[in-house]
């Protein structure tokens, strides 16, 4: 048996989401089970096809559930695996090494080899992403999803899904960084200090109607108060400018403690805003950092070549 590891084509992205839409144990915005869902990278074999929808950690074993879908059939399976990391010296890394796999519950009929087709996948799919779609994969997966989402926005916003809102993250112009710097001094009391601020990124939507960005943050552990973490947030539209403070921003029901300024939202919109601030915004960091990085290694090269050309002009 020949397995294969591919981007997923438009149509398989669709047949993905539907078997997620109907047999997905979606509960709240479990905002690490879309990071992960592996929604632009496939196994491909003879006689099927495969993706991984969700890998739940259950004491020594993880239980992995997989889209698989062919020509015509459509279901999602679970199975219990059971993963040994095995050392090698000589090399200077690890193997991993799986010694069971049980299948723990299914949709339907399904292959006779998926077993050994699981496995496989459990051993080798990061490898596979990181070929296929080198530091970026978790970014261009979760924008995948989002797209997706947005073709059926009641469905998901009904299981609090913050992904299937219109938001994104920018990079912010001179401008704005002067707003938002002059919001921070007038709302951000000096006990918090400034090294949270952000200026330089922002959360947006399509028509760049608003702009929200962390502006504070404090643990417990240094306010000793036994209350929640402090969060805070600058919102500014075109208009107004505000700030925002929240706390268990972690939980199912974060909550809004302060508002000061004008912010035109209401506080449910306001709190999704933030939680997907809150959920995505790393990965969209790491990938600006990424960019930068390969950004300046592109001009160095250029650099060194246009110095190169010039010495051997005749």
């Amino acid at each position: 048996m020949e397995y294969i590891f591919r981007e997923t084509t438009p149509e398989e992205k669709v047949q993905i989401m539907v078997l997620l839409r109907e047999f997905g144990k979606i509960s709240h915005n479990a905002f690490r089970y879309f990071r992960k869902l592996d929604l632009i990278c496939l196994l491909e074999t003879e006689h099927f096809r495969m993706t991984r929808l969700s890998a739940q950690p259950e004491q020594e074993h993880v239980l992995h559930t997989f889209a698989v879908f062919g020509d015509h059939f459509a279901e999602t399976v679970t199975f219990r695996v059971h993963t040994d990391r095995m050392c090698e010296p000589d090399e200077g890394g690890y193997t991993t090494m799986s010694d069971s796999c049980e299948l723990t519950e299914q949709t339907g009929e399904i292959p006779a080899d998926l077993t050994e087709a699981a496995v496989w996948y459990v051993l080798n799919s990061s490898k596979a992403r990181k070929k296929l779609f080198p530091e970026q994969w978790e970014l261009c997966n979760v924008a995948a999803v989002q797209r997706e989402m947005w073709k059926e926005q009641d469905f998901w916003r009904s299981k609090d899904i913050v992904l299937a809102e219109d938001f994104h993250f920018t990079v912010t112009t001179d401008a704005e960084r002067v707003r938002l710097w002059k919001s921070a001094l007038q709302y951000v009391e000096r006990c918090y200090g400034y090294g949270n601020v952000c200026l330089t990124k922002a959360l947006t939507d399509a028509k760049r109607s608003f702009l929200l960005t962390m502006c504070l943050y404090m643990s417990d552990g240094i306010k000793h108060c036994c209350e929640p973490d402090d969060y805070g947030y600058l919102f500014l539209t075109p208009e107004t400018e505000g700030m925002v403070m929240v706390w268990n921003l972690a939980s199912t029901a974060p909550k809004i403690i302060q508002r000061h300024g004008e912010i035109p939202v209401p506080d449910e919109t306001l709190l999704r805003m933030i939680r997907f601030y809150a959920d995505y915004c790393s990965i969209w960091k790491l990938y600006q950092n990424y960019r930068e990085k390969h950004a300046a290694e592109d001009a160095a090269r250029k650099k060194a070549q246009a110095a190169l050309d010039a010495d051997l002009k005749i």
